[in-house]
């Protein structure tokens, strides 16, 4: 896997999921020396707050079973992981397998309050959905008295979200461009503006499971590498970690 070297973002957090097979818990492997934060370990749960066997750690990937909405299975990040750095930017890394998408949408990573101010109101988010075009999206909710929702989109034919395999997907917030931008594979899918600003402390941080909103379903397959960052990596960047891997 990629080792880290000096880039245009800082690596807040990194679970590359090597750890003992059975264990119920993802290292931070970041090297936080760069920025003067804390790991935060994941920690798996599911909507009992308990370890579930739908969630497991084998052979450097987590693997979700089960995208079930009565039961979903989660990695705990902790609470307020990003500090205050949202203002900067951030950038979501992963490599994901995905299998057998629910109808509905299925949740990568969400992070924010968990409130909701209407019932159509979400947090922020990073999600798959399955229509007769399966798309992958990126969700920023305003935390401002007009809770108004930016949405970034991908929903290109040529990739087949409800079966990926081991792609590199790559989700950028970037402030100072008012832009959210999706990659797949190395290549920009889809930028999206934003007048959006996220909270300058994300509560809450789930890997495959929201708080906002139960009725949803869970993530359904693998994650090899899972990242996030502080900032905005550029395009010369994302393409070579997709090279490298």
């Amino acid at each position: 896997k990629y080792r880290e070297k000096k880039i245009s973002a800082v690596l807040l957090h990194r679970y590359s999921f090597n750890d003992i097979a059975g264990s119920t818990t993802a290292v931070d492997t970041a090297d936080v020396s760069m920025w003067g934060g804390m790991r935060k370990n994941a920690i798996m749960k599911d909507s009992t707050g308990v370890a579930s066997s739908d969630l497991y750690i084998a052979n450097g990937k987590a693997t979700f079973q089960s995208n079930s909405i009565t039961n979903q299975p989660y990695f705990d990040l902790g609470n307020n992981i990003m500090e205050s750095r949202t203002s900067i930017g951030i950038t979501i890394e992963m490599w994901v397998t995905t299998t057998n998408l629910n109808s509905l949408y299925s949740r990568i990573y969400f992070f924010g309050t968990g409130v909701k101010t209407t019932s159509s109101m979400m947090d922020n988010s990073l999600v798959l959905m399955r229509s007769s075009t399966p798309c992958l999206s990126m969700a920023i909710k305003g935390f401002d008295s007009n809770n108004i929702m930016n949405w970034a989109s991908t929903c290109d034919a040529a990739i087949n979200f409800n079966n990926l395999n081991n792609a590199h997907v790559v989700a950028v917030y970037d402030f100072s461009a008012y832009q959210i931008r999706l990659y797949v594979d190395g290549e920009l899918r889809s930028t999206t503006a934003t007048t959006r600003t996220i909270s300058a402390t994300t509560a809450i941080n789930r890997i495959g499971m929201a708080l906002d909103d139960s009725s949803k379903p869970g993530f359904s397959g693998s994650f090899d590498e899972f990242r996030i960052w502080e900032g905005v990596l550029s395009p010369t960047h994302i393409a070579e970690h997709y090279r490298i891997g």
